[in-house]
């Protein structure tokens, strides 16, 4: 804490870097890179075949670059032909690759009006920024080229991927921009995730690690069809962030409710209207649940009411362990 003042008197201020709950600073999320050591992003791949980068992923889509071509071997897959060196030579040729040294990460963060809500810690937003800055600086720590594109439903930042400080500084930039406290909040716009969905699957190049956050409030058949494409040649990961109120109800009463526009009252004092509450909550997390198995997606879940790096943590590292003792894993760590 900041002390000053006269005559001994003394004048406490946040330090610049501490949360508010409501909204995010650059300062506040550069300062979770310390955090980020414990977050193990390799745990999300596994050894296939023998790389030549620095890397051993299964990502979907080629992730290859090409070193040189060969005499056409039995066995060899035929849509790696040479042909122009096939036809030169007169000789059956194939091409010879190794995958990337440099692995491509990027993050969609969601910060639309729905994620301005919060009864615990921070609002979802403020809760979103903070786990995409924590996958930034961990992307950073394994030497990969990351690339951002944040929402708050009415603007979309797209930063390129970069590799480096520079990289994850610039992504940082963008969620402090639309993440900041007191910012208007935009009018719902049920689209703006599966917009940005399509927007990214544009831009990014297949065999990406791609890390989606937000509440998936506006989920419907059109944005999981969305999610089906990135998935085909991408590794994504999901991450729910949700408020505890969400999961159940207050207590019975009368709560007066606002979006920052208009007043409107909400009364749980009814039975019918408690179990509709829950099942609503509950019917939206299992449809993403499917949709993850459906799709081979990674699902993580974060809360208002704890840390974001204890969260992840324990989620990356369940979903290794989980995947490490699935039936034909052979020991090897599968997501």
């Amino acid at each position: 804490m900041n002390v000053a003042g006269r005559r001994g008197a003394r004048v406490v201020a946040p330090r610049r870097d501490e949360c508010d709950g409501i909204g995010v600073t650059l300062e506040r999320l550069c300062a979770l890179q310390i955090h980020a050591r414990r977050l193990d992003l390799q745990g999300l791949s596994v050894p296939p075949v023998e790389p030549g980068g620095g890397h051993r992923s299964r990502f979907r889509g080629r992730g290859m670059e090409y070193v040189e071509s060969r005499a056409y071997l039995a066995g060899d897959d035929i849509r790696s032909m040479d042909w122009r060196v096939t036809a030169r030579s007169g000789r059956p040729h194939t091409k010879l690759y190794r995958e990337e040294s440099e692995r491509r990460v990027f993050l969609l963060v969601d910060l639309g009006p729905s994620m301005q809500f919060g009864t615990r810690r921070s609002f979802k937003s403020v809760v979103a920024a903070e786990t995409a800055a924590l996958m930034c600086w961990a992307t950073v720590q394994h030497g990969d080229r990351l690339g951002a594109l944040v929402s708050d439903g009415a603007r979309r930042l797209q930063v390129r991927d970069r590799k480096g400080r520079s990289g994850a500084l610039s992504v940082l930039q963008a969620l402090a921009t639309l993440g900041q406290a007191g910012r208007r909040t935009p009018a719902w716009n049920g689209s703006s995730l599966r917009q940005a969905l399509r927007q990214a699957r544009r831009i990014i190049r297949p065999g990406t690690l791609v890390t989606v956050i937000s509440d998936f409030a506006a989920l419907d058949a059109e944005t999981e069809q969305e999610f089906a494409r990135l998935g085909r040649h991408n590794q994504v990961l999901v991450t729910l962030v949700y408020d505890p109120l969400e999961e159940s109800p207050p207590p019975p009463g009368r709560y007066a409710v606002t979006d920052g526009r208009e007043v409107a009252v909400f009364d749980t004092r009814t039975a019918a209207l408690r179990v509709a509450y829950t099942d609503y909550f509950e019917q939206r997390r299992q449809r993403l649940q499917v949709l993850a198995v459906r799709l081979g997606m990674t699902l993580i879940s974060l809360r208002t009411d704890a840390e974001p790096a204890e969260d992840l943590v324990r989620g990356l590292t369940g979903q290794v362990a989980r995947a490490a003792h699935r039936p034909g894993s052979r020991g090897k760590r599968v997501v």
